[in-house]
């Protein structure tokens, strides 16, 4: 399989198809041209054809603005484009083509209307990582966000900027655990952190406080956004990290959220993390 470019109803198109068209037969200023004036996806797209390419993309590309990666077991998308990447489902339909992601080869089903290529794994969870390491491998970035349903114990493995957890309700004691790791040292790159709870009627104040020393915020105010969506805060908990962070996190009894939001401690009173 070869990215390629068609024409159709009176527009280019870019896209993964079969083609003839060799890039890197070309000479080399030639496919570094091509190579620059391809977007993100793009770039993305022709690395799958083989480790050659990979390789190619990855050592000519000029390094672009930054990107965001937003990953999940399902998908890895990059934001700057707003396209989605090749995608993994664990029981995909037949398979019609293999593609080399991470150094591997693995079947792919694709369609000529420019959907993104379905990628086939035996374990969904593998075929997430193997995903996510190659596309923060090409560009040289690390997942801003992550899209997951997991346990306390994955989610302090996770090195993201933004986590939400949609698919599983956490524990108000899973939850407590995680802010005591983040509170010694774990997730230094995490700034906002949003997972589902139980009800109003579950919650248990000792299980979610034992140990934080969190005190309540009467003078900042944070401003989240959330599905598009600007909402501030006057009333939260904080508590402080020993790498000199602080965060404030808040139950939402309406919608059973927790956000939880981090900012370095001589952040003034208006805190504002709409960016994550």
């Amino acid at each position: 399989m070869s990215s390629g470019i068609q024409y159709k109803n009176g527009v280019l198109l870019y896209k993964v198809v079969p083609c003839s068209f060799y890039l890197f037969r070309l000479p080399h200023l030639a496919f570094m041209n091509i190579i620059n004036a391809m977007t993100a996806t793009e770039q993305c797209m022709t690395s799958l054809c083989s480790r050659r390419a990979l390789s190619t993309i990855k050592t000519l590309r000029r390094r672009s603005e930054k990107i965001r990666i937003i990953a999940s077991d399902r998908f890895v998308t990059i934001i700057r484009t707003g396209q989605q990447l090749p995608s993994q489902f664990a029981n995909s339909s037949k398979p019609n083509e293999s593609v080399i992601i991470n150094g591997l080869s693995v079947f792919s089903v694709y369609s000529k209307d420019g959907a993104p290529v379905i990628t086939r794994w035996a374990k969904r969870t593998l075929g997430a990582m193997e995903l996510i390491e190659h596309v923060c491998s090409l560009f040289n970035e690390q997942v801003d966000t992550m899209v997951i349903e997991k346990n306390t114990d994955n989610l302090i493995t996770l090195d993201c900027i933004s986590l939400t957890v949609q698919e599983r309700k956490f524990t108000w004691a899973e939850l407590n655990r995680f802010i005591k790791h983040w509170m010694n040292g774990g997730s230094v790159r995490l700034r906002m952190l949003l997972v589902a709870v139980g009800a109003k009627r579950e919650y248990n104040h000792r299980e979610m406080f034992d140990g934080l020393n969190a005190r309540r915020n009467v003078e900042r105010k944070m401003i989240v956004s959330y599905r598009q969506k600007e909402y501030q805060f006057a009333h939260f908990f904080e508590v402080d990290s020993n790498g000199g962070l602080t965060a404030g996190f808040r139950f939402d009894s309406v919608a059973g959220l927790v956000r939880f939001g981090v900012w370095p401690s001589d952040t003034g009173k208006i805190i504002d993390l709409r960016l994550y």
